[in-house]
């Protein structure tokens, strides 16, 4: 007998392979059905990134060069990075969730853990079969997740900046880009002086010691 030659060609978005051989002259054609585990559902042209927003919320973005039957990328998030949790989900712009161009997502937490935030994706097809993403952590410290804020405003003499972190540093500064005061926090509702100011906009720019910065507007009178 004569040894069977032949050739092979796949068609990855029907998910089939064609087999042709030949045997002793005889040629016979057969398919054969691929599972969607075997392809690349998606092929990232950005991988999964993450950055603090307004010193209050993350953002994340990612992009996509290709997708094949993709469904929707679910947001997990952990606090260790061993244990996630799925927070959301973002559903696949592509129609029918194929698509060979690039395609751009975003995210965003309005709600991240105090401390480190670990991210994920966690990519799902439309068979329900699923993929993991890189991971991505992002630092927010609790005075920043408090929300600080700065009253009265406006302001005659003094303002007071609330939950900022012990120990940050901190800026007032002029409309015209002039720092006028420094400091130190040194309470939870820190006593900034601002009688000797001008009348005018000011800004109260603070950072704490994990160099997180926010910045707040106040009006003098």
């Amino acid at each position: 007998a004569s040894p069977v030659s032949g050739s092979a060609t796949a068609n990855v978005a029907q998910e089939t392979i064609t087999v042709t051989a030949n045997n002793n002259g005889c040629t016979t054609t057969n398919t054969y059905y691929v599972p969607l585990a075997w392809t690349l559902p998606i092929f990232y042209s950005n991988s999964l990134s993450a950055l603090i927003e307004n010193g209050k919320g993350v953002e994340l973005s990612w992009g996509t060069a290709q997708e094949i039957n993709n469904k929707a990328f679910e947001i997990q998030r952990s606090s260790d990075g061993l244990t996630f949790s799925t927070i959301s989900a973002v559903n696949s712009k592509a129609m029918n969730g194929n698509s060979t161009s690039p395609i751009s997502y975003t995210y965003y937490d309005s709600l991240p853990l105090t401390g480190t935030n670990y991210y994920r994706l966690n990519q799902v097809d439309l068979d329900g079969t699923s993929t993991l993403s890189n991971v991505v952590s992002v630092y927010l410290s609790s005075s920043i997740l408090l929300s600080s804020q700065i009253y009265p405003n406006p302001a005659t003499s003094y303002v007071v900046l609330t939950n900022a972190q012990s120990g940050s540093s901190y800026k007032v500064v002029s409309g015209g880009g002039q720092v006028v005061t420094t400091g130190i926090v040194t309470s939870s509702a820190q006593n900034i002086p601002v009688g000797n100011l001008l009348p005018g906009m000011y800004l109260v720019r603070f950072t704490d010691v994990h160099k997180t910065s926010k910045t707040l507007m106040f009006l003098k009178k």
